[in-house]
């Protein structure tokens, strides 16, 4: 058995079809390998009632399994769900696995797991959109951003226990670029019952157990499943300039520093500096 601490906060409740996905699937895994405790962020902390009505919603429930966490905004939001982190680390009697979704958590997550001595710590990155930043302040022309982006990202990927890919492409990006990178898989946006976390992250990624009849695709998602690039051109021309509004106002409606504005004359009022 395991705890699992998701290192991230999360907006609850959300109509996010993303954070319902999260909880949903860290509500699966709860019953299956041990106690998750997840992070919300909220003005003000939900009450017991209120947090189980929310949770109905997305087909979950408060259980000693599975515990949600207000931190609540304003100043040193991040300083309180690192401390909570801390508390739930270190008062856990079994081994904790504290799952994170960006660079700047990962770093403190590790350095969590550094301090946490003899207790058994892991520390996994998932890799979304957004993981591998440099890639995009290269691409925007940023590339001082993306020196220093790069250089954190090789940090953080060799220190990590694993990483979780959504994607094969991203496999196929972390082995180009860092080759040092930690343990990886490909483990899809989706979560089934049979599936088994491994006591160790494989070089390869797993094959998952659930497959999806590709005749139910789009075929957008189709051509992205069999890694075949998109025959539609991507349109890099600026967007047409709105047309102009054929609704005019007759000048004479207009009250007199309006009107000379509007015939851009300069105003006869002199402009007093002192």
């Amino acid at each position: 058995m395991y705890t699992f601490i998701y290192y991230h906060r999360i907006h609850f409740p959300s109509a996010s079809g993303q954070t319902i996905q999260v909880l949903r699937d860290y509500y699966a895994l709860s019953g299956a390998l041990g106690t998750v405790h997840m992070l919300y962020r909220s003005r003000v902390p939900l009450d017991e009632a209120q947090t189980k009505d929310a949770l109905r919603d997305y087909g979950a429930e408060l259980s000693p399994s599975f515990q949600l966490h207000c931190i609540t905004e304003g100043w040193f939001g991040s300083r309180r769900a690192a401390g909570k982190v801390i508390r739930l680390t270190t008062s856990s009697e079994t081994s904790v696995i504290i799952v994170t979704r960006t660079l700047d958590h990962a770093e403190r997550a590790i350095s969590i797991r550094e301090r946490a001595g003899s207790h058994p710590v892991r520390v996994i990155l998932e890799l979304h959109e957004t993981a591998i930043p440099h890639m995009v302040y290269e691409e925007g022309g940023r590339k001082i951003k993306g020196y220093f982006s790069l250089k954190k990202e090789k940090r953080v990927f060799s220190s990590v226990d694993g990483l979780l890919c959504t994607a094969p492409p991203q496999l196929a990006i972390l082995d180009e670029k860092f080759p040092n990178h930690a343990p990886a898989i490909v483990l899809p946006n989706q979560y089934d019952g049979n599936f088994r976390f491994p006591s160790r992250f494989p070089s390869e990624p797993l094959p998952h157990p659930t497959r999806i009849d590709k005749s139910e695709l789009s075929p957008r998602s189709a051509r992205i499943a069999k890694s075949e690039p998109l025959d539609v051109p991507i349109r890099r021309e600026l967007p047409p300039r709105s047309a102009p509004c054929s609704a005019r106002i007759a000048k004479s409606e207009l009250p007199p520093c309006s009107a000379r504005i509007a015939k851009s004359e300069p105003l006869d009022v002199p402009i007093r500096r002192e």
